[in-house]
């Protein structure tokens, strides 16, 4: 017998290799089939959407959840005739809490005019608003800056400022009232999340009733 060619150890490497390449191509290939019936089946396509949808009620609860606890800070006034000091004004500046979580506060600036200034503490408070009021400037009995991470809970408020205008020499109503618009606050908090937020007594007053800020007075 006879052979057409020579067998050497490299040829039967190569015949070895393809069959098993084969052979493997025959076992693989129907376990691929299978296993890609089974991806795009009913079944995965409807836990899959299953799944997104857990997702998106996740995403949707962690929104809800935010806002849920989101503060909402307004500053106002009360004023009242003064017994101690015939003819005087007393007035109290409170700031509240009116949203549905509690407001942890960063710092509180005083605006006057086209100046902000940071309060540090209760005698820099005082000696701000004396210098501000002039000779309205009375006496006060409580000025508080509320820094440092101070908690305002919801519903609750806080008193910022208890101090008595001098009306002696009389001014008239629109002076003071033209004080106040001259004068504002500005509060930096943030939510229990951390988010931070901002309020501004001259921003919201234009946002709630039109009048523009000031003339004079830098928007931040």
């Amino acid at each position: 017998m006879s052979f057409s060619g020579k067998i050497t150890p490299s040829s039967l490497q190569v015949r070895s290799m393809a069959s098993y390449l084969e052979a493997a191509g025959a076992i693989a290939l129907p376990l691929w089939n299978a296993a890609f019936a089974w991806i795009t089946g009913p079944e995965v396509v409807i836990s899959l959407c299953a799944l997104s949808f857990t997702a998106y009620q996740a995403h949707l609860q962690r929104a809800h959840n935010r806002l849920s606890v989101s503060p909402s800070l307004a500053v106002f006034s009360e004023e009242s005739a003064d017994p101690e000091y015939p003819g005087a004004v007393r007035v109290r500046l409170l700031l509240q809490n009116n949203g549905l979580g509690p407001a942890v506060l960063d710092s509180l600036a005083l605006i006057i005019g086209a100046k902000k200034i940071r309060l540090r503490d209760h005698n820099h408070f005082r000696r701000v608003v004396k210098e501000a009021l002039g000779r309205l400037y009375c006496t006060d009995r409580w000025l508080a800056t509320y820094g440092g991470g101070h908690a305002i809970k919801a519903g609750d408020a806080v008193l910022l400022a208890d101090f008595t205008l001098s009306l002696d020499p009389p001014v008239s109503g629109g002076e003071v009232q033209a004080l106040f618009d001259w004068m504002g606050l500005e509060v930096h908090y943030r939510c229990m999340y951390g988010k931070r937020g901002r309020y501004n007594t001259h921003e919201h007053r234009s946002r709630v009733t039109g009048v523009q800020v000031p003339s004079g007075l830098a928007t931040p």
